[in-house]
């Protein structure tokens, strides 16, 4: 419990940080907000709230793990394109599945290495 509550609070900061520094995109979003959803998944629409998210905005999240957050975000901001990277082949396919059962349009997988990813993103 300890440990979870120091993590959090890390988290919690990175995001004030980030909110107030305005980025766009990058892997200091996309981890500081899916390691917070990840320890408490209440926390998503918190989460995207503090990371400035909204309808319309394509949002990139590095590191997606199993997806929740990816689809989650998918759901909430119909109008945005999601796109979502992880390393694993197995959970892009775990996402597109769940993805196709929820009837969303708007998230992409890619399956990549972060040491070789590249991205061109307007913000």
């Amino acid at each position: 419990q300890a440990f979870t509550n120091t993590m959090l609070g890390r988290v919690t900061h990175l995001m004030t940080g980030i909110q107030q520094s305005h980025y766009c995109a990058g892997s200091s979003v996309a981890v500081c907000v899916s390691a917070a959803a990840a320890l408490y998944p209440c926390t998503k629409a918190l989460c995207c709230a503090r990371a400035r998210l909204s309808n319309g905005q394509s949002i990139l999240e590095l590191g997606c793990g199993w997806g929740s957050l990816s689809l989650f975000m998918a759901q909430a901001y119909p109008s945005s394109s999601i796109t979502a990277v992880s390393n694993s082949s197995t959970q892009k396919e775990f996402i597109m599945k769940r993805a196709r059962d929820l009837d969303i349009h708007n998230l992409q997988v890619i399956t990549a290495d972060m040491v070789d990813f590249q991205v061109c993103m307007k913000c």
